[in-house]
């Protein structure tokens, strides 16, 4: 009598095994802890940008993320000639103008960094009024402001020497006896070659009329002005010269014409 193999015999065995298998390699993709990516350490400055004057100061506040240590290196990226800054990131600009980077970095990785860009101007001077006309033996103070440095001495000088009148340490001109035009310069102690220079005019005192003639009609009005040189006292009396025949005139010079012809 014949014997008959069960054929399923072998696929039952070979189907079991593959499910094992499958069954093991999913078990040793998920048995272990899921290991996080590492967080990278940024640094970041406030503020980012600052325009500070010559010699003027500012306070840098440097943010580290994703270290417990978050202390920073302070360094100005031109060293001295950039400024200087303290430990505690207060920087002091140089009295020189340009643009200086500060620098943070992370004591924890030194290959992480931030940076802040600190504008320095240009030291500027202005001089007011910046013309004027005055005359013989007048005072008069003039004013100076300078931008772009904490420093805001200033020196005064007159270009023409003695010849073109005197000033003190206030700014307070005195014109000379002599008629002229004559140069009043103030100059930065911080940099003395920024200046500015006023123009004073040193002449005789004379008075002019707008407009010097005019038709009117009957209390017909016009207003006049008059100007004055030579002299600080720009002030003036109107007055009518044939009085009240010939009109009216405020102090203003505002003048109304006689009613009748």
């Amino acid at each position: 009598m014949s014997r008959v193999r069960p054929k399923h015999y072998t696929c039952n065995i070979i189907t079991s095994l593959l499910a094992a298998l499958a069954t093991g390699l999913t078990g040793c993709a998920g048995g272990g802890p899921a290991v996080s990516p590492p967080v990278p350490i940024l640094v970041a400055i406030a503020p980012a940008n600052a325009q500070i004057p010559q010699g003027g100061t500012q306070a840098f506040v440097a943010t580290v993320t994703g270290t417990s240590s978050t202390a920073v290196n302070w360094t100005v990226q031109e060293g001295t000639a950039g400024g200087s800054i303290t430990t505690s990131g207060l920087y002091t600009a140089p009295n020189a103008p340009g643009t200086f980077p500060v620098v943070a970095t992370s004591t924890a990785d030194t290959t992480r960094a931030a940076t802040a860009a600190v504008t320095v101007p240009v030291v500027s001077v202005n001089l007011s009024p910046a013309a004027v006309n005055m005359g013989t033996g007048e005072t008069l103070m003039f004013t100076a402001s300078i931008t772009g440095t904490v420093n805001l001495a200033v020196s005064w000088s007159i270009q023409e020497g003695s010849s073109g009148g005197t000033i003190n340490s206030a700014g307070v001109y005195t014109a000379p006896s002599t008629f002229g035009t004559f140069h009043v310069i103030a100059s930065s102690l911080l940099d003395p070659t920024k200046t500015a220079i006023a123009v004073v005019t040193v002449g005789p005192l004379s008075v002019s009329i707008f407009p010097q003639a005019d038709v009117l009609g009957p209390a017909g009005v016009r207003v006049f002005t008059a100007t004055v040189t030579g002299t600080l006292n720009t002030g003036v009396t109107w007055a009518v010269q044939e009085g009240s025949a010939g009109g009216t005139i405020t102090q203003s010079g505002s003048y109304t014409a006689p009613s009748v012809s």
